[in-house]
């Protein structure tokens, strides 16, 4: 992971940024966040997050949240200050990594197993759950070797005695022994890499492979950031059938100069593939999908989203089978750039979600849950000329949206009404209610009041120097141009936060 500097963007005209409300309910110590709906067609009907803040000295700790449809949060569980990759397999079971250590929860979100890699250090970027109950895992080999022969980013010559870090991949069974491994070292050399992710000469995070995933031919396919590269492995043999990107690419990319940083690379329907494209410093963040022939070897991109979003790091981008998309921007440079983006299958924004300065979320997941959810119900009385909102059934703890903490409530004032109660390691909310008269509290809406269409934020085209050159990395107390696409433009200067 990457950390950097947060900035303020201000317009010499003003702020040059649309102001984002923090409307959502969030547990106190969890990142703020709004959810911004377009109207323009469905959303997902659930969304897994796992959010963290990683700027350093002062990271935060992370929250795995379950959304609705209405960007409401259903389920929540507090976790360290690297807290990520939470997400729901096709089996049912739950994961997320804390710490460089799996957590594994049933469909009550109940923790029922804890997964490390054998013998080896485990990564944090990855995790497959198949149906037989076993267990792929990215895990890291650490050597000494010597890298005096390459250099780093900014020119120093590698140590003779650096630490190259390399990815294995292991496959564990139902009882978690170790069924195979595959070792990078052996396909790959120290000069594979991109060296402008090299800056440490004692220190070569060879691959910084990111994902890993499985299609029904015995096939596993890993993305390398480092290497640029999105490759496919014969799981049973551990031959290398192609190299795409990168340094070792196989294949004539047309029409499109390649991706660069990337990330959750995923098999798709026929050939074809979907990769999130951070671009390190080339473009910007962008979904794609790649159609591959290796008849011809020819890839060729077919689609892609784009938002002109500067991507440092992480992200993520899923295909849903209606044709819509699920874009996870990673780590980004503004504040007031979303976190995730769902498009519909016509291509229109459907949402955003924006995260709280400085929080990111490494990968998002939408979908239909394949289990239900038991939420607590609230039920209304009124006496004495009160009404009292109370949770059906008795619970260990109770969490109002209001800040109170006990089962039953007096409601002394118009507005939202939820509880959270435990539900596995985390915290479950009821459906909310609105009170819209005190005097009929109990006849006042039980069900989330219609969504609000808000208007589609004029997309940035890019950002550009006072002569008019594309910029792609801007720096700090330089003046700027961005150009949006209802013909807009505004100025604006990078400052670092304090």
């Amino acid at each position: 992971m990457r950390t950097h500097k947060t900035w303020m963007a201000l317009s010499l005209f003003g702020l040059a940024f649309f102001h984002v409300a923090f409307g959502q309910f969030v547990p106190t110590g969890s990142p703020n966040y709004s959810y911004r709906w377009y109207g323009n067609g469905e959303s997902c009907e659930y969304l897994f997050l796992g959010t963290f803040r990683p700027i350093i000295p002062s990271p935060k700790r992370g929250t795995n949240m379950l959304l609705d449809r209405t960007g409401d949060l259903v389920w929540y569980q507090q976790g360290s200050d690297f807290t990520l990759d939470f997400k729901v397999h096709p089996n049912g079971r739950i994961t997320y990594n804390d710490r460089l250590r799996w957590y594994v929860l049933d469909s009550g979100f109940n923790l029922i197993d804890t997964l490390q890699c054998d013998g080896r250090v485990t990564d944090h970027h990855d995790i497959i759950l198949t149906d037989d109950g076993h267990y792929y895992m990215i895990c890291r080999n650490d050597s000494t070797m010597d890298a005096s022969g390459i250099r780093t980013k900014n020119g120093a010559q590698g140590s003779t005695q650096a630490q190259v870090r390399m990815v294995v991949i292991q496959e564990l069974d139902e009882n978690e022994e170790m069924v195979k491994e595959w070792n990078g070292f052996d396909t790959y050399s120290i000069y594979d890499s991109d060296t402008t992710f090299f800056t440490n000469p004692g220190l070569l995070d060879l691959s910084h492979t990111n994902s890993i995933d499985l299609d029904g031919n015995g096939n596993l396919m890993v993305s390398h950031r480092h290497l640029n590269e999105v490759t496919l492995i014969d799981w049973q043999t551990g031959q290398v059938k192609w190299q795409m990107g990168g340094k070792n690419n196989a294949f004539d990319l047309l029409g499109d100069p390649g991706f660069f940083g990337q990330h959750d690379a995923r098999f798709l329907p026929g050939n074809r593939i979907s990769i999130y494209d951070n671009g390190h410093g080339q473009h910007t963040g962008r979904g794609m999908i790649v159609e591959c022939d290796t008849l011809n070897w020819e890839a060729e991109t077919v689609a892609t989203w784009d938002d002109s979003l500067i991507s440092l790091s992480m992200g993520s981008f899923r295909v849903l089978q209606d044709g819509s998309a699920l874009v996870g921007w990673g780590e980004m440079t503004a504040s007031w750039d979303p976190a995730v983006t769902y498009y519909g299958p016509n291509g229109n924004k459907v949402f955003d979600i924006f995260l709280s300065s400085g929080y990111s979320t490494y990968r998002a997941q939408c979908l239909s849950l394949p289990f239900q959810l038991h939420r607590p119900q609230i039920t209304c009385t009124q006496q004495s000329g009160q009404a009292i909102l109370a949770v059906d059934g008795v619970f260990g703890e109770y969490s109002w949206t209001n800040g109170d903490t006990l089962p039953s409530i007096v409601v002394t004032d118009t507005g939202r009404y939820q509880v959270f109660v435990p539900y596995g390691i985390g915290m479950i909310s009821s459906p909310p209610m609105y009170i819209t008269d005190l005097q009929n509290a109990c006849s006042a809406l039980e069900s989330p009041a219609p969504a609000q269409t808000v208007p589609q934020i004029p997309k940035l085209i890019g950002r550009f120097d006072l002569l008019g050159h594309p910029i792609t990395q801007p720096q700090p107390f330089q003046v700027y141009i961005e150009r949006f696409s209802d013909g807009s433009s505004k100025k604006l200067v990078l400052i670092p936060n304090p």
